[in-house]
């Protein structure tokens, strides 16, 4: 289950999975991580999201599942800047793409 469009973690999960030779279908997709998130409850798939971004309601696939490890990606949010020309900057970071170190997930 991934993100409509282009997402980073929809990037990495792909890459992820071709790159292990593994077989792979989008079972569900939406622009709304609220809708993700009531899929995953649902039991409909697996998605690869920042830990932060799952909330607590959601746990990283088990490693008896076998998906590859995904590469690590800094997030960031941005911000809009006071400046005059009113640039973004970036805030804090988030988190990283994929699960917590040692554990697996797929999107």
């Amino acid at each position: 289950m991934v993100f409509s469009g282009d997402s980073i973690t929809r990037s990495a999960a792909i890459a992820a999975l071709n790159a292990a030779d593994r077989q792979w279908r989008i079972a569900f997709s939406s622009e709304s991580l609220l809708s993700l998130v009531v899929a995953l409850r649902s039991g409909f798939g697996v998605s690869a999201q920042t830990s932060m971004l799952a909330g607590p309601e959601l746990e990283a696939a088990p490693r008896a599942a076998e998906l590859p490890l995904l590469q690590e990606t800094e997030v960031v949010v941005l911000v809009r800047g006071r400046t005059r020309r009113g640039r973004l900057e970036p805030s804090w970071p988030i988190g990283a793409a994929g699960p917590s170190a040692g554990t697996r997930a797929a999107d």
